[in-house]
């Protein structure tokens, strides 16, 4: 999106000259919020995001909500950060260059721009899903919880004539809490593989139960002290994902706005990626590229499963370097899943936000990039 004429940006010229990087990313972020798509982007989104409450249930909704949060940024990210060949294209280039800012901050400036309205727009998204929650009555309960050890195995099985179970120990806690633990089915028997729940036998203190659990994700119990956990179905292995015990509630509204950030934040790490693409490429080339990039971030662990099973087979080895090296290129968006805790009723704790390291690491990467690497032909 290039200037629409310098004289609609001349009079923060003077800011630009006076601090540098700041007076710049002003000027860049100015000129993006009023333009046309801009407004027709966040009308899209908020559009989006009170469809999803109005017809979905409060955990579908929020699930849905936070895909469009996430799109959104990385939109605007992607897409405010490769302006450099339209600037250079339409003159803009030349009258940021007479700004007097050095090449260096003209090049870091739309990616920083383009990175803060990511951000920006995570926070404001945040608020609309809160308020659109609140108003429809679709709010998630969401609790603080903390991880519990788990001894024993990792992987529950059933005792059988020819095998012992093996059990895992959950150190709960004392009486008067709760506690949920999260497992994955491992299915024996293939008529096993269309179950939705199975049996669990829980023993405390010389008193043994028997509940009912979904054999995929959170079941809940009474906190008793040292649980001995033990599948009783010989046909679905339980792999223990978590345990975990609940030990307060949390705001819905602030995890919400807290999710938009870390939302925001997740796709800001692309916007230094699509400027420094822009440096030789079409505008349109590079937003789309950084956005496949994005995507290839998200999806990495899927990614590199596919990879490994291609290697395994006769031919495969090209096919998993393609994957594994697109893997490497894109920032890690491993925090993404910060998505499933809140729908899952978690509320964000330091390990989500200890997942966007290895984005900002990328983000620091290209940007030193960006900085030091002139456009194609030379130009600033």
């Amino acid at each position: 999106m290039p200037l629409r004429s310098a004289t609609t940006c001349r009079p923060l010229a003077g800011l630009v000259g006076l601090v540098g990087l700041p007076g710049l990313v002003g000027l860049e972020v100015r000129r993006r919020v009023r333009t046309a798509g801009a407004l027709a982007l966040a009308g899209l989104a908020a559009a989006a995001v009170a469809a999803a409450y109005a017809l979905s249930g409060a955990g579908a909704a929020l699930e849905a909500a936070a895909f469009v949060v996430t799109v959104a940024c990385a939109v605007v990210a992607v897409g405010a950060a490769s302006s450099a060949p339209d600037d250079r294209a339409s003159g803009a280039g030349a009258w940021l260059a007479a700004t007097g800012a050095s090449p260096a901050v003209r090049r870091l400036a739309p990616a920083l721009a383009a990175g803060g309205l990511a951000i920006a727009a995570g926070l404001v998204a945040g608020v609309l899903v809160a308020a659109f929650a609140a108003v429809t009555g679709r709010t998630t309960p969401v609790h603080v919880v903390e991880t519990l050890r788990v001894d024993g195995a990792a992987r529950l099985v059933a005792s059988s004539p020819t095998r012992a179970a093996a059990r895992a120990v959950v150190p709960t806690g004392p009486a008067g809490a709760t506690w949920e633990l999260d497992v994955r089915p491992v299915f024996r028997a293939a008529d096993a593989a269309g179950r939705g729940t199975t049996t669990v036998a829980l023993e405390a203190g010389g008193v043994r139960t028997v509940h009912p659990i979904a054999v995929r994700g959170p079941s809940t119990f009474p906190t008793v002290g040292d649980v001995a956990v033990e599948t009783l179905d010989p046909d679905v292995d339980l792999r223990v994902v978590a345990a975990r015990r609940r030990t307060g509630d949390a705001s819905f509204a602030g995890q919400a706005l807290l999710l938009g950030l870390l939302l925001g934040a997740a796709a800001a790490s692309g916007a230094p990626l699509a400027a420094l693409l822009a440096r030789g490429t079409s505008a349109p080339t590079a937003a789309l590229a950084a956005a496949l990039l994005l995507l290839v971030g998200a999806t990495r662990d899927g990614l590199l499963e596919l990879a490994a099973g291609a290697a395994g087979v006769a031919g495969g080895g090209p096919a998993a370097a393609v994957l594994r090296g697109a893997v490497a290129v894109a920032p890690d968006l491993a925090a993404l899943g910060a998505i499933g805790e809140v729908v899952a009723g978690r509320a964000l704790g330091l390990a989500s936000w200890a997942l966007l390291a290895p984005a900002a690491v990328h983000a620091l990467a290209t940007s030193a990039l960006l900085a030091l690497l002139p456009a194609r032909g030379g130009l600033s």
